[in-house]
């Protein structure tokens, strides 16, 4: 169980951390009809790559919570708990408008600037639910 957890939360702090590294700058450097376009086709694929990992990888984080209770496994379920929360608090919604194309240029530069903020932070969470269960196992 500790091997799959580690794998699927590795898995899932590599790809934020290449989401972040290469997508997110290249997104922010296009015009917005640009992005528009790009987004209305490459927004659903990256969902459906995002969705069930993160679904695992925090469904195997708590598992292996409760099935070893060291503080090094709450650690890690609680951060990619929280990881997932931000989902919740401003992503779901922020691309739903993204996806409806309901911002304007300078709106645009404004939410992708904050859609990178947001999404760096919950990079960190994962990375150091990563490095939580992998050095304190």
């Amino acid at each position: 169980m500790f091997e799959f957890a580690l794998i699927l939360i590795g898995l899932l702090a590599g790809s934020l951390l290449t989401e972040g590294m290469v997508l997110v700058p290249f997104w922010r450097g296009l015009p917005t009809d640009k992005f528009y376009e790009l987004h209305g086709s490459g927004g659903p694929k990256l969902f459906r790559y995002f969705a069930p990992l993160t679904a695992l990888a925090v469904l195997s984080s708590i598992a292996l919570a409760i099935l070893d209770g060291r503080p090094s496994t709450w650690t890690a379920a609680c951060l990619c708990g929280c990881a997932l929360a931000s989902f919740f608090v401003f992503f779901r919604t922020t691309n739903k408008r993204l996806a409806a194309h309901e911002y304007s240029d300078q709106e645009l530069i404004t939410v992708l600037r904050k859609w990178s903020i947001w999404h760096h932070a919950r990079t960190i969470l994962v990375i150091f639910a990563f490095a939580s269960l992998a050095y304190g196992y």
